[in-house]
């Protein structure tokens, strides 16, 4: 037999507990402090990756005899981003791994 909606007895809580809020927060934390560093390294290493790219577009494209844009093109592609985006992250990853002290902190 079918009951009215106040007579159930039993219902399902969607209401997180404090451990849940706990682990969010923290997990938020971490993820702030990763992409800090992620990007304080970023643009510490940018300028001199940059012109390293530049340089190095020159001597390509006067070698190969290609246009210069499109020298600049393929090296800011195939060689400034990847080695920007890999370097950083593991520069982040690197100042915000657990130490001893840090795991007798928390």
């Amino acid at each position: 037999m079918i009951q009215p909606v106040s007579q159930m007895s039993s219902f399902v809580s969607f209401k997180k507990t404090n451990n849940q809020k706990k682990q969010d927060k923290k997990n938020n934390s971490t993820i702030k402090k990763y992409s800090d560093s992620f990007i304080k390294h970023s643009t510490e290493s940018a300028p001199m990756l940059l012109g390293l790219t530049a340089i190095w577009s020159l001597l390509d494209s006067s070698g190969r005899n290609i246009p210069v844009k499109k020298s600049i093109m393929n090296n800011l592609t195939g060689f400034f981003l990847p080695v920007l985006v890999f370097s950083s992250a593991i520069l982040s990853i690197i100042e915000n791994r657990p130490t001893n002290k840090n795991k007798n902190k928390n």
